[in-house]
């Protein structure tokens, strides 16, 4: 009877062990085999947009490279969600690629890859001048606008006309030379027409003003 219930335990408990491991192998398996999201590039307004939108990836070390062309745009890293946009130029052309290497399988990697033409058309520029606006060479000057030889004054105009016979006879006047006496300045010297009273008068104030400072330094000596 002690045997019975033993074989039942041991039979109850490997049961248990036995649903245990495969309660977690379904849940290990579930999120695995549910990695969902694509890229998606296209035209929005006057923008080229590229967005990613990955979902359900194991909690691992994901990793995912972007580019635009031979532009690197993102290298990096995620673990189980992954969530970018970029908006770039759209009025050129783009490639973009997206590379996802999935940390749980090689059956959840995937490459992808698509060309994007551009969204609007650039204006012209408006910088270059159009050939139409050059002048045209019929503008220039032609060479008859040059004066002819024939308006040149004639040598002949520029004589002077010969005198008259009827002319008024001309005639002559003399002068007589007026003498200068001569200067009755018996000194011999040359008379300048400067006068010394300046200089005399200007000698005497000197003269005034020594003696009033000698009085002035005697008077001091004396009170002293």
């Amino acid at each position: 009877m002690q045997f019975g219930t033993t074989l039942g335990r041991r039979i109850l408990g490997a049961s248990a062990v036995t649903a245990t491991a495969a309660a977690a192998l379904l849940a290990m398996a579930a999120p695995a085999s549910a990695h969902t999201g694509r890229p998606e590039a296209k035209c929005v307004g006057e923008k080229a947009v590229l967005s990613i939108h990955l979902t359900q990836y194991a909690n691992l070390d994901n990793k995912i490279v972007v580019k635009d062309g031979e532009k690197l745009l993102l290298d990096d890293k995620f673990k189980s969600d992954f969530g970018k946009e970029w908006k770039t130029d759209g009025t050129v052309p783009h490639s973009f690629s997206v590379s996802v290497t999935a940390a749980d399988g090689a059956q959840f990697s995937f490459e992808w890859k698509k060309d994007l033409q551009a969204c609007v058309t650039p204006p012209p520029s408006s910088s270059a001048v159009p050939p139409s606006s050059e002048v045209p060479p019929s503008s220039e000057v032609p060479p008859s606008s040059e004066v002819p030889p024939s308006s040149e004054v004639p040598a002949s105009s520029s004589a002077a006309p010969a005198p008259s016979e009827s002319a008024a006879p001309t005639t002559t006047t003399t002068t007589n030379a007026v003498a200068v006496p001569a200067s009755n300045n018996t000194d011999g010297l040359a008379s300048t027409g400067a006068s010394i009273a300046v200089p005399l008068v200007i000698g005497l104030c000197l003269l005034a003003a020594g003696g009033a400072a000698l009085i002035l330094v005697r008077r001091r000596r004396a009170a002293e």
